[in-house]
């Protein structure tokens, strides 16, 4: 687990912004990226230890600022990009909430080129929810 906080206790801390409009600049108390859902686990007992709130962001693309909280632990889930499973028949991806959508369309792409090879029909991604491409899907509903 990647632990990030300031330097000292008299620095005034860290800074995350939305990745847009760069309008939200907002301290938090440490970012915190987990590599596994037991380093994530272990992360909320460190923030339910310390009596600390936590923001939870990836991609961090919200222009409201939501993606933050003041002086809270921020768990950076981008580390968290894994494809679980996948149903090839009935096209069903199960994938970890840091996941981006480039590896989503790369995995999608993939398979349907095997799928095709085979003479069987592709699984693809008709439309996605915007123009962005860099948003982690746990953060895209």
């Amino acid at each position: 687990m990647i632990r990030l906080r300031a330097a000292s206790a008299g620095q005034a801390g860290l800074f995350v912004n939305d990745v847009h409009s760069r309008l939200n600049p907002t301290r938090v108390a440490e970012v915190i990226r987990p590599a596994s859902v037991e380093e994530l686990r272990a992360a909320i007992a460190l923030a339910r230890d310390a009596r600390i709130p936590i923001a939870i962001a990836g991609g961090q693309h919200s222009m409201g600022g939501q993606q933050f909280a003041r002086d809270a632990m921020l768990i950076d889930t981008r580390s968290l990009d894994r494809v679980i499973a996948f149903d090839r028949d009935r096209g069903w991806l199960t994938v970890e909430a840091g996941i981006q959508w480039p590896a989503v369309a790369a995995f999608l792409r993939d398979a349907a080129l095997a799928r095709q090879a085979r003479g069987m029909p592709a699984w693809g991604i008709v439309q996605k929810q915007t123009g962005a491409d860099r948003l982690c899907l746990g953060g895209a509903t």
